[in-house]
């Protein structure tokens, strides 16, 4: 079984990793927590399947897109496809025949679930009971159907980040010594997987700085070899991309705060998105809560986007089995499940004062929890 946090000496191996402190007896992954990942990353794979001759446009732009990446002009792609919203490693995973893409994408739900549930268990110094069963096991069933439209849409990017974020809490709270990776290597190695698989995944950034500043240059140089050679080609076409290409739907914040619906994304929406991300994601750095803080950066994403569509909350769906494990009320599943599922009605004509009201709430759920910690 994988174990997270033994109460071993320091210094040997098993010791309690980067944030220390062994969680209490039962802090391991039980096995029936394996049985329950593996059901649930099985419907998800055929459910996608389901899904196979439907080709969503999201899936066809990042095809589209993988193909430039790899021809003689690749490293303009996001000037030549600037609706391509995601990272080289997602565009590179688009290249695979859509069935080995499908099955490849779903099963990916699989890890994340077991490395994000063990973090949770040993960052809130917890143990599997019967209520944690019932909470860990309702927020996987809850996560069957956003990632299943993560994989038939084609959005290995968002599902990639969501796996990144998963290595790098195992850096996190794994015990340290006697194997390796350590936690060093997997703290950048989970950012690394993120950026690049989505730009936005650069809010974990300030995370690596729980790893020592030595790790945080590391993760600044990973992100920089990754975007540098898209930057030193084309920077016009990559910071024009990067203003993003939605335009404002109804019922999101930006059309709620004035701006005409079809209207250009405002500027500062991305500004407000990464810098407000960043701060968040470092508080929760700063007070020793680091998924609260990513999670909170991935809430203010989905809250201030012009566009109210679900895929902006499946990273919250995911997370909420971390957050809420070992927790008496499950209140960021709750939050997380609603904001995804009252998100398709704005899409269809319907009002989006619910969704944001179910954002709003799981910001401050989150943002008491950060200022609680310490």
């Amino acid at each position: 079984m994988l174990s997270w946090a033994e109460p071993t000496g320091p210094g040997v191996p098993g010791a309690p990793g980067l944030l220390g402190g062994p969680a209490r007896p039962g802090g391991h992954l039980a096995r029936w927590w394996w049985w329950a990942v593996a059901v649930v990353t099985a419907v998800a794979v055929q459910d996608t399947l389901r899904w196979r001759d439907t080709l969503h446009p999201d899936w066809l732009i990042a095809r589209a897109a993988g193909a430039a990446l790899y021809g003689s002009d690749g490293l303009r792609v996001y000037a030549t496809h600037p609706r391509a919203q995601m990272g080289p490693l997602a565009l590179a995973l688009a290249l695979l025949t859509r069935p080995a893409y499908l099955v490849l994408v779903a099963a990916l739900l699989g890890p994340v679930l077991l490395l994000l549930a063990g973090a949770g268990l040993a960052s809130n110094r917890a143990g599997w009971t019967r209520r944690s069963l019932l909470v860990a096991g309702a927020g996987a069933a809850l996560a069957v159907v956003p990632w299943t439209q993560l994989a038939w849409k084609g959005h290995a990017d968002d599902a990639l980040v969501l796996l990144g974020i998963a290595v790098l809490a195992l850096g996190l709270y794994r015990p340290s010594g006697g194997t390796w990776p350590g936690p060093r290597v997997l703290v950048v190695a989970g950012i690394a997987i993120a950026v690049a698989g989505k730009p936005t995944g650069v809010v974990l950034v300030p995370v690596s700085a729980l790893a020592g500043l030595e790790v945080l240059a590391t993760t600044l140089l990973a992100v920089l070899a990754i975007w540098a050679p898209f930057a030193l080609v084309d920077l016009p076409g990559l910071l024009a991309a990067g203003r993003g290409v939605m335009t404002v739907g109804r019922g999101s914040l930006p059309s709620v705060l004035g701006v005409r619906v079809g209207a250009a994304p405002p500027s500062w929406v991305r500004i407000g998105q990464l810098l407000g991300g960043l701060a968040l994601a470092g508080l929760g750095a700063a007070r020793r809560r680091p998924l609260e803080g990513v999670a909170a950066a991935f809430c203010l994403r989905a809250l201030m986007d012009p566009n109210p569509a679900p895929a902006y909350s499946t990273p919250l769906v995911l997370l909420a089995v971390a957050l809420d494990a070992g927790r008496p009320v499950p209140s960021v599943t709750v939050l997380a499940a609603a904001s995804f599922w009252l998100s398709q009605p704005v899409l269809d004509g319907g009002p989006g004062g619910y969704r944001l009201a179910a954002l709003g709430a799981l910001l401050a759920v989150l943002v008491a929890r950060i200022s609680r910690a310490g």
